[in-house]
């Protein structure tokens, strides 16, 4: 089991460039890393912002925008957790140092929270960041976003809003074709507001809609392993 600090690195890459995968929970993530086929050219660190701490030491998310993740250790392997994103910024920015320290090129935040404070001395890739600027330069100001928990919806409508976006917000699963068709009838493209979709089921959606699709976990991914 990794123990806080230590980094994982790949296997069989073809290029020596080191990337940092940064996980809101415990390292390692590989159910969100084998999402992202983009990056399996590259060596590979993770860190986690709850590395090394146990299920009783996470306060229950109180906040404005509860997040959900995995703990890695004894018994809670594969337990999802809420936690608010304000419980993780230091962690997440101590995080990043230990992914700095590995002497990684590039981060990636495996998320979709903001964590605006958060930064580092080498590229740091925030999918929201990143798609909310890109969605700006293409002029897609009316987006249906589609986020996987009912709890996310009113503080994501809320920080859509506050990004000048006038996004439609609504709970459902990627597979859920028609629902998210339905709900996009009107809109200028579908935003997948989370992190970790299967590329394949993605795909399905993609197929079924006249509106382009941005997942923004890929299309974060896909911009790091541009910048490499």
């Amino acid at each position: 089991m990794q123990q806080t600090g230590e980094a994982r690195t790949g296997a069989n890459h073809s290029t020596d460039k080191r990337i940092g995968l940064l996980t809101i929970g415990q390292s390692p993530r590989p159910d969100l890393v084998q999402t992202l086929p983009v990056l399996a050219p590259f060596a590979q660190v993770e860190a986690g912002a709850l590395d090394g701490l146990q299920a009783d030491a996470i306060p229950p998310a109180a906040g404005a925008f509860p997040l959900t993740t995995r703990l890695a250790d004894g018994t809670t392997v594969g337990a999802t957790v809420v936690v608010d994103e304000a419980f993780l910024l230091s962690r997440m920015q101590a995080a990043v140092q230990r992914l700095e320290d590995a002497d990684v090129a590039a981060i990636l935040l495996m998320c979709a929270g903001t964590f605006r404070t958060v930064t580092s001395r080498v590229p740091l890739v925030k999918p929201f960041e990143l798609t909310v600027a890109t969605l700006r330069t293409w002029g897609w100001t009316r987006p249906l976003v589609v986020c996987p928990f009912a709890a996310q919806e009113a503080p994501m409508r809320a920080r859509w809003r506050d990004a000048g976006f006038d996004a439609q917000v609504i709970t459902a699963q990627v597979d859920e074709v028609d629902a998210i068709g339905a709900a996009a009838a009107a809109r200028q493209c579908v935003v997948l507001d989370y992190f970790g979709h299967p590329p394949a089921t993605v795909a399905v959606l993609r197929a079924a809609l006249s509106q382009p699709v941005v997942d923004i976990g890929a299309f974060a991914a896909a911009a790091l392993a541009a910048m490499l």
